[in-house]
């Protein structure tokens, strides 16, 4: 960008071209922030029209500029207009300069979108984990729930997985060991995950029953065997291939289950298991 300042500098242009050229970065670094981005087609046709147009004007790195151009919503009729309010020797310092300021911009905004998403991840761990906080507490389920979800999106997003929610209207806090409760829905979620190796549907629902909370977490993945379906809470039993599974993880959920007095219950079939966590109000 400073190479491209220095350069435009050399050209003795009017205040009122200036102000032109303000006006057109202006509206490109707008247009970049704001506008729905074209697919690769779209964006790549447009880049071919705006990158013809530049070598017919004479414009060096055509290719380099075009793309940037194209993403700030600048076409061929765009590129006219300001041509015929600057002089055609200072156009090329123009777009070097206009292009420059849009990579910044884009690497600004990739900068931003990046801590956000950073910032929201250590909050879901502060979330998940119940950092800082009393080994008991008022557990809000559904948050509980959310900051384990956004912790494992990548997992749902690597095996396009669709997630569905359901829950219920005012659902109650709980009196609740937080970081042991999250470890009940990982171990659920990602189970639920692994038996849909081609993605499919995760289901989560909860419900304020008379007496009680509850929670599904429901796959329409390959279902759990007639005959492995009496030991799947049995330590140490897995049905994943070696290295891949401890057979701790459901368990170690049916423990923490039962130490908050709640139960645990599945039912199965090709392309419908359900488990429900059953955790006391009071």
């Amino acid at each position: 960008m400073r190479a491209a300042d220095l350069r435009l500098c050399r050209h003795n242009l009017t205040g009122e071209q200036h102000a032109a050229i303000r006006a057109f970065e202006g509206d490109a670094i707008e247009h970049t922030a704001t506008a729905t981005r074209l697919n690769s087609l779209e964006q790549s046709d447009q880049e071919d029209v705006v990158a013809a147009w530049l070598d017919e004007h004479g414009i060096g790195d055509a290719w380099k500029l075009s793309a940037n151009l194209v993403e700030a919503g600048i076409d061929a009729a765009a590129l006219e207009r300001v041509l015929s309010k600057i002089e055609a020797g200072a156009f090329g310092d123009v777009l070097a300069r206009i292009s420059a300021q849009l990579a910044a911009a884009k690497l600004a905004s990739e900068i931003k979108t990046g801590t956000a998403r950073i910032s929201e991840l250590v909050g879901a761990i502060k979330e998940y984990s119940y950092m800082d906080q009393a080994s008991v507490q008022e557990v809000d389920v559904h948050k509980a729930l959310e900051s384990t979800l956004l912790i494992l999106k990548y997992k749902l997003r690597k095996k396009s997985i669709v997630l569905t929610r359901e829950y219920a209207d005012a659902l109650p806090r709980i009196k609740a060991y937080g970081s042991e409760l999250n470890q009940v829905w990982t171990n659920l979620i990602v189970n639920a995950v692994d038996a849909m190796p081609e993605g499919g549907t995760l289901k989560v629902r909860t419900k304020r029953e008379p007496t009680d909370i509850l929670v599904e977490i429901r796959d329409n993945g390959s279902g759990i065997p007639a005959d492995l379906r009496s030991r799947i809470f049995e330590p140490f039993f897995t049905t994943k291939p070696v290295g891949e599974g401890t057979g701790l993880g459901l368990d170690t959920v049916a423990r923490i289950v039962r130490k908050h007095r709640g139960n645990i219950r599945f039912e199965s079939k090709p392309g419908d298991t359900c488990f429900q966590v059953r955790l006391p109000l009071e």
